[in-house]
């Protein structure tokens, strides 16, 4: 047991002072009242050493990845070659995303744009005509109307609608920039 203490604690060093001992003096009462005086029976409750910093790390908000060689953040030249080739089609693909996704948003604008105002052109050519043709007059009133009424019902929908869509292509682009950059890239998208 005090073998595994003592690597634990080579591994918690990046801990302040407070967290350090905390951490220490759990996992020692930890072993001590479950009885577990060998090494390998802390193993197996617990996991390696090692496996455990990482997580008291991660717990405690910490990178545990400093360990990683230079090796793993070496990008091989045929990669570099092969984003050089690939980028007029990946540029054109993002292009041709980013137009879908601002044209559906225009359409979306237009469509309660047009309803309302149409609704309200319609409304004063009614007023307009009221005195050549009642009935017709009243019936592109209450049309009118009937368009005001559903364009402001429909806007906090559409508002919502376009916010997901937003959002949508937002992680959809952090997607694509990780799987090509093998980065994480995690940031809320408010």
């Amino acid at each position: 047991m005090i073998k595994y203490i003592d690597e634990l604690k080579q591994y918690l060093s990046s801990l302040n002072e407070d967290e350090y001992s905390n951490v220490i003096k759990y996992y020692s009462e930890f072993l001590e009242d479950g009885g577990f005086s060998k090494y390998e029976d802390c193993v197996r409750e617990l996991g390696s050493p090692k496996n455990l910093s990482k997580n008291i790390l991660n717990g405690f908000g910490l990178d545990t990845n400093k360990d990683i060689n230079q090796e793993s953040r070496h990008i091989d030249w045929w990669v570099i070659l092969l984003m050089i080739l690939a980028s007029p089609f990946l540029l054109s693909f993002v292009i041709i995303v980013i137009s879908i996704v601002f044209s559906i948003l225009i359409t979306i604008f237009s469509l309660l744009f047009g309803l309302f105002f149409g609704g309200i052109i319609g409304v004063i050519s009614g007023i307009i005509y009221i005195f050549d043709s009642m009935q017709i007059a009243l019936m592109q009133i209450g049309i009118s109307i009937f368009s005001i009424g559903l364009a402001v019902i429909l806007t906090p929908s559409c508002y919502k609608l376009c916010i997901g869509i937003y959002k949508l292509t937002v992680k959809c682009c952090i997607s694509l920039f990780n799987s090509i950059f093998h980065k994480s890239y995690n940031k809320e998208v408010a």
